[in-house]
């Protein structure tokens, strides 16, 4: 689960469209019932899909438990599959946005900066915006299977 907590049984997952409505702050129950805890957000230019992710980082931070993972938003505008896989731009990006993870971990940790650790470990839950903004001639090559074995959840739209 998002914020720590374990899957909910396949009772309460969503058995259609219909079982994922909801309003606001439902945002992080209705990722609850999404079986493989991974969700798309569709949208018009403008319609307010970063606010929405926006709003589900600052619940899931409300809601999260100690030691669970910590939500990021990160735009995905800027990976180019071709100079480095998901993980390894992802990494770079949270050194961009927090320096202090450029820092080698301590001996015995695998990875070469905390930022690596943490997203291995999947202590941070990245929330991905922009999808929509990535240039054509590389749209393509970029997909959602690329977050398969990568992150705990991927919000693309």
């Amino acid at each position: 689960m998002p914020d720590g907590r374990p899957p909910p049984s396949t009772e309460t997952w969503a058995s259609s469209p219909d079982g994922l409505a909801g309003e606001g702050g439902d945002l992080v129950s209705v990722l609850g019932r999404v079986p493989t805890g991974r969700l798309v957000v569709l949208g018009e230019p403008w319609a307010g899909k970063t606010m929405l992710m926006v709003w589900l980082v600052l619940d899931l931070l409300a809601r999260r438990v100690s030691g669970g993972p910590v939500p990021i938003l990160a735009s995905i505008a800027s990976w180019n599959p071709e100079e480095r896989d998901l993980r390894g731009w992802l990494a770079a990006q949270l050194v961009i946005d927090y320096p202090a993870l450029a820092a080698a971990p301590p001996t015995g940790l695998e990875g070469a900066s905390w930022a690596a650790v943490l997203l291995a470990s999947g202590l941070i839950l990245m929330i991905l915006d922009g999808l929509d903004e990535i240039p054509e001639e590389v749209r393509g090559r970029r997909s959602a299977g690329s977050t398969t074995h990568c992150c705990p959840v991927s919000i693309w739209w």
